[in-house]
């Protein structure tokens, strides 16, 4: 059984590139609002990296991660970093797209870099998110990788 916060950690790991190269979204402000926060949620790990003393407790890096992620995937990503050496497993989505969303949840989508589908990620091509309104913010509360292309509504 895949661990089930890999895609998610694998998500986070090509961050600095990905963060110049933009996002697609619709028109609409929640749309933009839900891509954005999927990428801010993918580029917490490279933050930890660049300033990894800047959380010298478990509990500030679990808060940190708990800004784009729900408690039990922030937990996990937790464990995960603490346990590296800079081998960061996540990359910022350069492109994001929004099948579904409601006042309360959302779904998306965000194509895999090539490096993490080939090695010792083997990845499927594509990374679904599921996210969720928590305190007036969305978080990231479940992801897969999977080999097709969602349909779009």
């Amino acid at each position: 059984m895949q661990n089930p916060v890999l895609p998610v950690v694998i998500a986070l790991l090509l961050l600095d590139a990905a963060m110049s190269a933009g996002f697609e979204i619709g028109e609409d402000a929640k749309t933009k609002q839900i891509a954005e926060a999927i990428i801010q949620a993918y580029s917490l790990e490279a933050d930890y990296w660049r300033n990894p003393e800047r959380y010298d407790s478990w509990q500030k890096l679990y808060d940190h991660y708990r800004l784009g992620f729900s408690a039990e995937i922030a937990e996990q990503l937790t464990e995960f970093t603490r346990t590296q050496d800079g081998d960061m497993a996540t990359w910022t989505p350069y492109q994001v797209r929004i099948i579904e969303h409601d006042e309360d949840s959302a779904l998306a989508w965000f194509p895999t870099p090539e490096d993490f589908t080939h090695g010792p990620w083997a990845l499927r091509p594509f990374m679904m998110v599921r996210l969720r309104r928590e305190q007036n913010r969305w978080v990231i509360h479940w992801a897969a990788d999977q080999d097709t292309l969602p349909e779009q509504p």
